[in-house]
């Protein structure tokens, strides 16, 4: 009964908006599943994600380059607001530290840009790149067997809806 309804479901052009004249073939209709199951849907999406990985295990063995630039400024005017040194320290007079700080003494201006350039490349690490690279790469192929996995019952109900549909219409006829 199910399958039954899924071969209507499936015909039905008002459901899908196909065109009323399109001959549904068995072919058209596994391709369909495949298209619309949810189980298959995510299975093709956990394959992409194991391939992508199989990619960042190859790229931990590539080299790297990194840049950085860096700047500095700075302003000063040859004044001590606090506590210097020649005053006491800590516990010297904050007033008179103050006081002094008002005055003008001239101001002096630093700059600074560095730049640099770093190249990595991994030259050995006794095997750990090439190991994460074939655990990645046998993890894409599990999740290749897992999308076969999931497409061989959407295609079952797919072809036995079809079957079903089929039947009905020489019934009809």
């Amino acid at each position: 009964m199910i399958s039954v309804v899924l071969a209507l479901a499936l015909a039905d052009p008002l459901v899908n908006e196909e065109p009323v004249d399109q001959v549904l073939t068995l072919e058209n209709v596994i391709q369909r599943a495949f298209a619309e199951a949810p189980a298959v849907a995510s299975a093709e999406a956990s394959a992409q994600v194991a391939k992508a990985r199989v990619q960042a295990a190859q790229a931990a063995g590539l080299p790297s380059l990194a840049g950085v630039i860096n700047g500095n400024g700075q302003l000063n005017n040859g004044n001590q607001l606090c506590c210097s040194p020649s005053s006491g320290g800590a516990g010297g007079n904050v007033a008179a530290g103050f006081a002094k700080a008002s005055g003008y003494s001239g101001v002096t201006t630093t700059d600074s840009v560095n730049a640099g350039l770093e190249a990595n490349w991994l030259l050995l690490d006794f095997g750990r790149t090439s190991q994460n690279v074939r655990s990645a790469e046998l993890a894409s192929s599990a999740s290749l067997a897992d999308l076969d996995t999931a497409r061989t019952p959407a295609a079952a109900a797919a072809g036995i809806a079809f079957l079903a549909l089929a039947g009905a219409e020489q019934l009809v006829e």
